[in-house]
């Protein structure tokens, strides 16, 4: 799991966290801020080199479209769309070999011998019987490319093993060039998904001219119509034959498959499919014109000191002697209030006339074993009146439903349970009995981080589970952290490192998963936190002195938002950011306003600290 408070201190200045101040502080000149520091630590200074490769490409190309017998092509895949299970023996006549191969089964007939391996499961421990599914063509061909893109030579590793995959998937000679074949690769690699077959090519298929499709995504049934296959086959980039075997991975979910000469319908509906659809938006019962849910996860997610409401920013601020306190500032400039002295505030929620946040308190407050202070939660009228901690050692909280949820540092970290208890702090009880980091609850669904799930050791996924059903599915393949949801999709932090072994010195990755087709993407490579706004992603660059940058929602068109260095306490709104610049990591420099796109920025320094 990630421990948030730790990790917020390189957002929060070190000597805001720490139960007792550093000493001198260090020169900010040799000094890039990291968000990934180790429990105990101070955050990570370091400067290093990008590495990146690419697969050269040429400009000579074949590009010329495959020809084939679409009358033999009808026959070679409707068998697999007859048959669910079909044992191999029956495929093969006895006496012959495979360079003779011939069928006779339900009109079927004279497979040759480059389909022989399209019929072989790859993996026979999973299949001890030799039996063949639908979709066995399907995931054959995503590892085929799959294995293009990981192949150091491509030669040896790949046209030797591979090659004489070519002919069925594309139409093209089996010993092509690496560029003939890179063109092709790069046309279906988004429809070829080997572990998620179904949503890869219900995705793509809603982005063809040559496809009629209708999809219900709250009872998850799906229809699509091919008026000619070989038009949809070209539009794809793959052979008719190809697309056909592609098509009879739908069986497998019980889907209705028709052909008509050479046009061709799919009905799919029901759990099966369901399940490996991923959650749609429904299932969740979010309204998508709600902006709070991802404000407050980028919030919660970057520690932000600050927050705006109703014309106000409130946060953190500074009295004369330089220690922190909880304070309101009009957002003109022209009044200071002090809410709470002596503490940091950060995770700030705006209901009902109240303020709640998470407080180091420097006066009160318990420290850990490592001297770190254990954050609380508090509450305060918006004018300053009956403030009080109603929660010790709170890790992370949110409200919902008129209910406060969070988790507790009392816990082990095995048993870092979900409870829920009233806004004033009261009636605490146990909500979920599991390991719960990062936790959001959407009307009945929690939306978390859960570990160790059914064993896995590995754990450390993000989960959507139903608070009144115990039902629950999983959203992300890969340890995730920090996430965010935002129209239709969910952004989180990834790591792909080995815990067990020991292996986490792995960078995190910023990914997002499709919420209605359930498909990964990793958009950013290196990326300890972001913050999602106007349909773009902000985060900050340790290998550029913690500079924010800023690119499209897909990971393209990345571009420098705000030029001064060392930006650690950021808030960002939809009309402006409002950033802290860091001097070391004990204390801030400079605190700014400016536009979204970076320009126009303010010193406002003198307003956040006490006269």
């Amino acid at each position: 799991m990630k421990f948030r408070y730790f990790v917020s201190a390189s957002l929060i200045p070190l000597c805001l966290v720490l139960g007792s101040c550093g000493s001198d502080a260090e020169e900010a000149s040799s000094t890039v801020i990291s968000s990934t520091s180790n429990i105990g630590e101070a955050p990570s200074i370091s400067d290093s080199a990008e590495s990146s490769s690419a697969i050269e490409q040429s400009s000579s190309v074949d590009t010329t479209e495959p020809i084939e017998s679409s009358s033999e092509t009808q026959r070679a895949y409707d068998i697999a769309v007859a048959m669910k299970n079909v044992e191999l023996s029956n495929y093969i006549e006895p006496g012959s070999d495979h360079y003779s191969l011939g069928l006779r089964y339900d009109g079927l007939w004279n497979l040759n011998e480059d389909d022989i391996q399209w019929q072989q499961p790859k993996n026979v421990s999973e299949n001890p019987d030799g039996s063949i599914k639908p979709g066995t063509w399907y995931r054959a061909m995503a590892e085929c490319i799959y294995a293009f893109y990981t192949s150091q030579n491509y030669q040896d590793d790949f046209l030797d093993d591979y090659g004489a995959s070519l002919p069925t998937m594309f139409g093209i000679s089996e010993d092509s060039s690496q560029d003939t074949v890179q063109h092709y690769m790069d046309k279906v690699k988004d429809f070829f998904d080997e572990s998620n077959c179904e949503a890869s090519m219900l995705q793509s298929f809603q982005n063809l001219d040559s496809a009629d499709t209708d999809y219900d995504l709250d009872e998850c049934s799906f229809h699509i119509s091919f008026n000619n296959l070989a038009d949809t086959a070209s539009e794809i980039g793959i052979t008719e034959k190809a697309l056909g075997y592609s098509l009879a991975a739908f069986a497998e979910d019980d889907a209705d498959i028709s052909f008509d000469n050479n046009a061709c319908t799919v009905d799919c509906a029901g759990d099966a499919i369901s399940e490996k659809m991923g959650v749609s938006i429904a299932d969740l019962e979010i309204d998508a014109a709600d902006k709070s849910y991802y404000q407050t996860m980028n919030i919660d997610n970057n520690d932000a000191v600050w927050r705006f409401g109703d014309g106000w920013i409130y946060g953190l601020g500074f009295d004369n002697s330089g220690s922190s306190e909880f304070i309101k500032i009009r957002s003109d400039m022209t009044e200071a209030t002090c809410l709470r002295k002596k503490c940091t505030p950060f995770n700030i929620t705006i209901l009902d006339g109240f303020l709640y946040a998470l407080i180091y308190d420097h006066q009160y407050g318990d420290v850990d074993e490592n001297g770190f202070y254990m954050p609380n939660l508090f509450k305060v009228r918006l004018g300053g009146s009956q403030g009080k901690t109603i929660l010790k050692h709170v890790e992370s909280y949110c409200i919902s439903n008129n209910k406060i949820y969070y988790t507790s540092l009392d816990d082990d970290d095995s048993q870092r349970y979900l409870r829920c208890c009233n806004l004033d702090g009261s009636n605490s009880v146990v909500v979920l009995k599991e390991a719960v980091y990062f936790p959001y609850v959407i009307n009945d669904t929690l939306l978390c981080q859960l570990d160790n799930i059914d064993g896995d050791k590995q754990g450390e996924k993000i989960y959507a589970v139903n608070l009144k059903t115990g039902a629950r599915k999983q959203l992300t393949s890969e340890r995730s952290y920090d996430p965010v949801l935002y129209e239709g999709y969910l952004y989180y932090l990834r790591n792909d490192c080995d815990r067990v072994n020991g292996k986490e010195d792995e960078p995190y990755k910023l990914a997002r998963v499709n919420l209605t087709f359930g498909d990964e993407e990793v958009l950013l490579d290196e990326c300890t936190n972001y913050w999602i706004e106007n349909d773009q992603i902000y985060y900050l660059d340790k290998e550029d002195k913690n500079r924010l940058y800023a690119m499209d929602l897909d990971g393209s068109n990345i571009h420098l938002i705000i030029q001064d260095a060392y930006i650690g306490g950021h808030y960002i709104f939809p009309n402006g950011i409002l950033y802290g610049t860091l001097i070391s990591s004990y204390r801030y420099d400079r605190i700014q306003i400016c536009d979204i796109d970076g320009t126009d920025a303010q010193d406002i320094t003198q307003y956040f600290f006490a006269d």
